[in-house]
Order: structure tokens, then sequence, then C-alpha cells
């Protein structure tokens, strides 16, 4: 009682490891303390105070009393101190006392079979009449058995070391001390043989060990009580790693003597499982096997983590996803960090309610680094050594460029993810799940199978150019605002001429790869030759060609009359230089006049802006719903 008493003292004065900080100050360890085991510590000492004070006044106060005393078994649970404790003493010491446990198991069998060779010959001597006149000789009686084991121990010690015993007097027991012989030879050669090795192996230990080269640096060197401590727990957790790290680098010398073929299926059924909790690697194995099995066998790296190793911490870029595999971590999110829910398909993990929480085995961590320049939110540290999967994000780029279909859903994926993070990018952390629905994705995919645009701008630069380039402005971010918009994850899905057009013999190029022609109506575009064939080539390719009125207060554009159209066709409204860039193109006067009758069919559609931003915000939103899609 007096014991526990001062323990709970002496647990106040001690320090405490807080986040791999040694702290001596009482508030620190007050605080541990509290949460750990000052409750089983204080329920302990006043229970058996407790006990005290009733069996002194047991014969003045009342029996039911006497019911505390029950509470006293509440000591019991002080065993799972002391177990942590020596778990903790066990792992710290885990090469001595593995070598001091495998010398005494050695001892124990042969002991056993010294025991067992014993038994057989006390069974022999007592169930015969000369074997009993044996033992009376001896002066043991009949009924005296523990005298009788401990003569058969040391003849069964003789036999084992090959000494000159006299015990055969029947054929029988020749053979069976032939047998014992044999036994003991060989029972006794194997245990010197396992001792000596054992012996060796630990004073190996002992010479290598680095716990006793840290001793002696700390005890050379003034080093702090923080850094030694630090020191010592590295020192600890290097015998688990280096059994780690050797176990993968045997498993690797296996796999490499493999063939190709039967390798990669064992790292798909190895690793697959682990990447199939993110839902990009899912859809990978499900769409796209070739590519995910690449990956399993080419872009995965396998990391021992040792204890107390810090993986990342807050404020520095990440490279590479993470997916736990075994042991324990703890992740820690940095204060200037909030969660606030969540928006849109990206979910804040719920179980992230204090700055602190334990990451088990099979988490992905960091999975954004891989759509986006990612920051760590928070720092990881490991509890329990283990291994974990790490998968650069750069190798992982080159690995799936290389498979088109599977580029394309991965550009339409990461044009969604990137979307849904400019909305919540406060809610996000290293340990953020991406759940973005693949159903939904693969119909906006299906729409657009090759590189291209949504949407191509026609226009005169010198009476649109900034208006167009304001559209394309306006259309481009209602586009990538929308993920279910067929165009949004395209790199240019609104295409201007004057800004992306480097080659103007490439023009029917990217009019092909257009799905819509808006052509913006000024005063001079038609008579612009290679405006008029942007709009003839996209007549002829029966693009859906949109008529966009520009309605500006210095310039208004006159519809053309059937005077006008005349003139166009019958050429003089072109110089000659006009008519050799239609002949380049192929173009006929005939095929202008089709296309803009084609055009004139359609209502045009007004963009003002010098206007209200909500009035120019309603006018996109009309373009882009007259869009084909």
């Amino acid at each position: 009682m007096l014991l526990w008493t001062v323990d709970i003292v002496i647990s106040f004065l001690t320090g405490v490891y807080v986040d791999g900080r040694l702290h001596m100050d009482l508030t620190t360890i007050a605080k541990e303390y509290v949460k750990t085991w000052l409750l089983l510590d204080a329920s302990v000492v006043v229970v058996e105070w407790l006990a005290v004070i009733t069996d002194e006044i047991a014969s003045s106060t009342v029996s039911i009393f006497r019911s505390f005393r029950l509470i006293r078994l509440m000591k019991l649970l002080r065993f799972k101190k002391l177990h942590a404790l020596f778990n903790e003493v066990l792992f710290e010491r885990a090469k001595v006392l593995s070598a001091n446990i495998s010398i005494l198991k050695t001892c124990l069998a042969y002991l056993a079979g010294l025991h067992v060779m014993a038994c057989m010959l006390l069974f022999i001597r007592t169930s015969t009449e000369e074997g009993r006149a044996i033992f009376l000789e001896k002066g043991v009686q009949n009924t005296d058995m523990a005298y009788a084991y401990l003569i058969s121990i040391h003849w069964a010690l003789d036999f084992f070391l090959w000494s000159e015993v006299n015990v055969a007097d029947s054929t029988a027991d020749h053979v069976v001390a032939v047998c014992m012989r044999l036994a003991g030879f060989v029972g006794t050669s194997i245990f010197l043989a396992r001792i000596v090795f054992l012996t060796q192996q630990y004073v190996d230990d002992r010479l290598s060990n680095l716990q006793d080269v840290a001793n002696n640096y700390l005890e050379t060197h003034p080093i702090s009580n923080d850094l030694s401590l630090r020191l010592k727990k590295f020192v600890v957790s290097c015998y688990q790693q280096s059994w780690l790290e050797s176990k993968l680098q045997e498993e690797q010398k296996l796999l490499d003597k493999m063939p190709e073929n039967l390798q990669t299926d064992l790292c798909e059924e190895s690793r697959g499982p682990h990447l199939c909790k993110s839902t990009f690697f899912r859809e990978l194995q499900d769409k796209f096997r070739t590519c995910f099995r690449h990956i399993c066998i080419d872009g995965i790296e396998e990391v021992v983590a040792q204890r107390h190793d810090m993986l990342f911490q807050d404020g520095y870029h990440s490279h590479a996803v993470l997916v736990t595999v075994s042991g324990s971590f703890s992740y820690t999110l940095a204060r200037k960090h909030t969660l606030l829910g969540h928006l849109g398909q990206l979910l804040a993990p719920k179980h992230i309610k204090n700055r602190k929480t334990k990451v088990d085995p099979g988490t992905v961590v960091c999975e954004i680094a891989m759509w986006t320049s990612w920051i760590h939110t928070g720092s990881m540290q490991v509890l329990k050594s283990g291994i974990y999967l790490e998968i650069s994000t750069d190798y992982l780029s080159s690995v799936v460029a290389a498979y088109p279909e599977a580029a394309r859903t991965a550009h339409a994926y990461g044009r969604m993810v990137v979307i849904q993070l400019h909305h919540c990018r406060n809610d996000c952390t290293d340990l953020t799940p991406l759940e973005i629905d693949f159903k939904s994705l693969r119909k906006v995919t299906v729409k657009f199978m090759t590189d291209g645009h949504c949407i191509f701008l026609s226009h005169f630069k010198k009476e649109a150019g900034t208006e167009a380039a304001l559209m394309q402005e306006a259309l481009t971010n209602k586009i990538q605002l929308d993920p279910q918009n067929a165009a949004h994850y395209l790199e240019h899905p609104v295409f201007l001429d004057s800004e992306n057009l480097e080659d103007l013999t490439k023009l029917r190029d990217h009019i092909h790869s257009s799905r819509n022609v808006v052509v913006l109506l000024t005063p001079g575009i038609f008579e612009r030759p290679w405006c008029l064939v942007e709009i003839v080539s996209a007549f002829k390719q029966n693009k859906n060609i949109v008529p966009v009125e520009i309605q500006k207060p210095d310039m208004k554009f006159e519809y053309p009359d059937e005077e006008f159209i005349m003139d166009l066709c019958d050429g003089r409204l072109f110089t000659e230089t006009d008519m050799q860039v239609f002949a380049l193109e192929q173009i006929e006067l005939d095929d202008i006049e089709a296309a803009l009758r084609h055009i004139f069919t359609k209502i045009a559609l007004p963009f003002s802006p010098h206007k209200a931003s909500s009035i120019r915000d309603v006018e996109i939103k009309t373009i882009l719903q007259r869009c084909a899609m």
C-alpha cells in the first residue's frame, strides 16, 4: 500500500516522452499522468486505505463496510501497467532477450530428454524383481519414488555422457542401454553445438550492438537529455527495422528469380488490394488492368517505417502517395489548418476531429498529391515499426501516360479533383480520400475520345480581338467549374485562333477537332478571307455554327442583304490575294454563299462586353447552351 502511494508521488516527478520530445516540467507530466495511469493508481490506493480503516473499526462498523474488501481485487489491474512496461523492456532488449530465451529453450529441451530417459529407467527398474532388488541394494525403499527418480536421473546423465554404468542384466536391458547411449550421444552433441552457437551469436550481437556504441557516445559527448532519449529510441528500433529490411530484401531476391508473368501476378495480388483502397486505382484495375499491373510491379516501392520516424512534416511538398501496410502511425494536423466539413465529392475524414489521429494499416495518405502540387497539412510519425507502399507521383504519371485510354481517364479524373479542390481546399488534409463517381465520369469521357476543343471562336481580330479574349475566358471558366460538362477536362476547351494557332495551314485540323464554331459578328468579318475560310470549313464539316452579335456603342453589325451576298458571290469584294487564299484552301465562291445563307437561318445571340457582369453572365450561359456537347 505504501509502495503504491509513493509511486503516485514519483510519477509526478518522472519525465514523459511526448511527440518525440522529453518533458520534465510538472504541468506536462501531470497532464500525461492524468490521461494515463492516475485514475487507476488513485483507485488502488484509496481502496487499500479504506481496507485498512475497515479492518481497524470492524467491531464498531456495520458489516456492509467489509464488502469494500472485494474492491481490493482492483489491484490486479495494476498488472496492465506492468504488462506495458514489460513490452517496452522486451522491445528495447529484443536481441539480448531473444538470445537468452533461445539458450533457455535449448536447456529445457535437453532436460526434457533427460527426464524421459530417467522415467524409462525408473519404469524398467520398478517393473521387475531384479530392478527392485538393485534399488534395495542402494538403500531405496519401494515407496521412496523421489529417491528412486533421482538415482534414475543420475543413470540417465551417465548414459548421456557415456560414463561407465552397469545396469544391464538381460538382453532387453542391453538393447535399452545401447539405444539410450545412442540417443544420449546425439542429444548431447546437438545440445552442446546449439549452446555454443547461441552463445557465440549472443557475443557477436553484444560486440556489434549499436546500443553499446550509443551509450559510449553519450558518455563521451555532452548531449542533452532530449537528444539522448531520441538516440536511444532510434537504436531500440534498429533491430526490428533490420529484420523487416532483410525480409523485404529476401522477398525481392525471390521475385527477381521468377519469370516475369509470375512475378507480375504475385505483385498484383500482394500489392493490388492495398492500392485498391483508392477509387482511382480500383478503376484502373477494373478497366485498365494492364496499366494497373505495370504500376504494381514497377511503380511501387516497399519501405520499412522505423519506430519514431517522421514520414513527413507540414509545410513540405509531397512527391509520393503512401499506403500503410503494417505497423501503426500517428497523424497530427497542423494548427494553421481547420476542418469545416466537406463540399462537393471530396470527403474530409470524419474521424479527424482532434489534432492527432491514429492511422491504421490500409490507409491511403496524400492521394491528392497525384493530381496537384500538394503541401503537407500535418505530420505523420511511426508509432510501431511496419511497412508502407510509396508510389512516386512522377513515375506514376509516366506509367499511366504510356496507356492512352487510361491516360484520358486519369486526365478527366484529375481535372475533376482539381475542380473540387477549388471549392473545398481548406477542408482537405493529407488523409482526405478522393471519392469521384466514375459512372458519371465515363459518361463524360465517352463523348471526347480524342484531344480537341468544345468551341472554336471565329472573329475579326481588328474589330473583336478584345471581345473574343473576354468571351474565351468567360466560356472556359463556365466549362471548368461544371464537372458534368463534357468538355471540362480538355486542355483548351475554347480555342481562339489569335492565341492558340501557330500555323494557319493547320486551321482545318483545329476546326475539325472542335464541336462548335462561334462566329463573332462584326461589320468587317465577311470581308476577311481567313474568317470566311473558317466559316466555310466548319460548314463543310457539319459543325454546329453559332452566330453571336458583338454589341458595342461605337460599333453595330449590319446583317447582310441579298445585294451584299450577290457582290460577295461575284468576287467584287475580294482582292486577288484573297482569291489566292480561297484557291489554296480549295474554297469556291458558291461555298461561301452556301455557308453564309446557312448561318443566317439561325438566330444570332448577343454579347455585350460593356454591360454589367450579371448581363454578360446570362449571355455566356445562353451561348454555352446553344453549343452542342
